[in-house]
């Protein structure tokens, strides 16, 4: 950023190239309102070209706003800096924007300096920012109360153990009820480290076609009959490197909400497709920056109900669900989404409320033999 020491446009001319690499508008006005200079990424916010330098900015501001201009060019004429949220108008559509001002020069003729930075992309980077912390917050709370209750599962698992060779046949039946029940409660205890304290797994070359089509069977089980499942598998499609057990698991999760989202009496398709990808380093930066290279995108796509627009945002918080009172945990999701980073890979959702959604799961591919 420019220091807000006082120099000469010839001066700051001599800026012009590191200037023109910045990402936000920086730009000069006079007494005027005039722009005298302009880098690349303000010409681009005004939709100007080097040759129409001078322009007016009177065409972007309101009444009010090119009052509120003027009087902060006087306060920054005598307090030599000053800071902001302004608005322009573009075509009638307000862009607001946290504008940051220094006095250049303090001659006859004075010159301003101005750093614009969009508040809709800062609002963006807060909410992520304060988004992260929520979910730090939760690992950390829920970390250690994971751990006692796993504990306390493990002791009734071998109570039930104990009991079984004392109660009578009836009794059997309610330990069964029980033994199934804390066993359900251990698994979202174990989910639950996994994506609170992460957890090293073991890794293997894995051909994604037959990993799948073992799957199928299990998954077409639990679906209604109105419901088609249809898998399109390549195959040359690459291997990957990862653990199947959590590949296993986020494909169970990723078709679950499938199914849930078409619904249990609605007729719908469900799809699971791969696809061999490069990805190049402006690819990559889509991608969340994973390194360029050679992946395997797998991807589970339904025709169901869709996904809100104002809660895209935050199907990937834990214990967040749209599903009734104690139908979901609300980890699903946050999981799936964990199993892909730890494994290098990147997540991208795409949903049209009433036409489907589809997830993309953006593997590093292992250019290792096929397992046997």
């Amino acid at each position: 950023m420019l220091a807000p020491e006082l120099m000469s446009l010839q001066e700051l001319s001599t800026y012009s190239p590191i200037l023109d690499k910045l990402a936000l508008p920086f730009y000069v006005i006079d007494e005027q309102l005039r722009v005298v200079y302009a880098n690349q990424a303000a010409l681009a916010f005004f939709s100007r070209e080097k040759g129409q330098i001078p322009f007016p900015l009177n065409p972007f501001l309101s009444y009010s706003e090119q009052v509120r201009f003027k009087q902060a060019f006087e306060l920054v004429a005598s307090q030599k800096s000053w800071m902001g949220e302004l608005n322009y108008n573009f075509d009638e559509t307000l862009k607001s924007v946290e504008s940051r001002w220094v006095l250049l020069t303090d001659t006859t003729v004075k010159y301003v300096g101005i750093l614009d930075v969009d508040n809709a992309e800062k609002k963006n980077l807060q909410s992520q920012l304060l988004r992260l912390q929520r979910m730090e917050s939760v690992g950390s709370l829920s970390s250690g109360i994971v751990h006692d209750l796993n504990n306390l599962f493990a002791m009734f698992l071998m109570a039930t153990k104990v009991l079984r060779q004392t109660v009578q046949p009836n009794g059997v039946t309610i330990l069964e009820m029980v033994e199934k029940g804390v066993k359900r409660g251990a698994d979202l205890m174990g989910r639950m480290l996994t994506y609170t304290k992460g957890t090293d797994v073991q890794t293997e070359t894995i051909y994604i076609k037959p990993l799948v089509t073992e799957l199928r069977d299990l998954l077409v089980q639990g679906l209604p009959p109105e419901i088609c499942f249809n898998l399109e598998i390549p195959d040359d499609l690459w291997n990957i490197q990862a653990n199947t057990v959590q590949i296993h698991q986020v494909m169970i999760n990723l078709c679950t909400n499938a199914r849930d989202a078409i619904g249990p009496e609605e007729s719908g398709v469900l799809v699971v497709s791969a696809h061999n990808v490069d990805v190049d380093p402006d690819f990559s930066q889509d991608l969340g920056g994973i390194s360029p290279g050679d992946y395997v995108c797998l991807r589970v796509a339904d025709t169901g109900s869709g996904i809100p627009e104002d809660i895209v945002d935050k199907i990937f918080d834990p214990f967040f669900s749209t599903k009734g009172e104690g139908k979901g945990t609300g980890l699903g999701l946050s999981t799936v989404q964990f199993i892909v980073k730890a494994h290098g890979g990147h997540m991208v959702v795409n949903s049209v409320p009433n036409q489907g959604t589809e997830f993309l799961l953006y593997f590093p591919a292992s250019r290792d033999e096929n397992p046997s």
